[in-house]
Parts: structure tokens; sequence; C-alpha cells
């Protein structure tokens, strides 16, 4: 076991953001659900996750690219 490793728990405010957060991607999915139809939506989506699966199989995993939250360091701020 690697002794660096850290349980993190989050406070009841970051429960609560992360429940803020969930709603709005889930307003934001169903509005492009309904803009390109449940079908594309899923396709699209599917396509996505399988551009940063290779993404993350090709060890670029989206560091250092400067896109993004993690920003040009790959880490969050």
């Amino acid at each position: 076991m690697d002794r660096r490793a850290k349980l993190i728990h989050p406070t009841e405010r970051g429960l609560l953001q992360m429940e803020a957060a969930a709603s709005i991607m889930r307003s934001i999915e169903e509005r492009h659900a309904r803009a390109l139809g449940e079908q594309e939506y899923k396709a699209s989506k599917a396509a996505l996750q399988r551009v940063a699966a290779l993404r993350q199989e090709s060890g670029h995993g989206g560091q250092g690219t400067g896109a993004g939250p993690a920003g040009p360091s790959g880490e969050a701020g």
C-alpha cells in the first residue's frame, strides 16, 4: 500500500457542491438530448468517451494541453 495515499471525506458543503454540479450536468445533458434527439446525443456522448479513453491509453490523459479545467500544469486550481 502506498503510504502517501490519503482518504478524503467531503465536508457537508462539499457534498452540497457535488449535488449541485450533478444537477447542473443532468440539466445540460437533458437539454442537449432534446436538441439533438436521444439517439444522436447518446452516439455523440459515446464517441467522446471513446476519444477520452484513447487519450488515456496513449498516455496523454489531457494533461499539459492547456485545455480544460486542469489548465497547462495538469493540476486543478
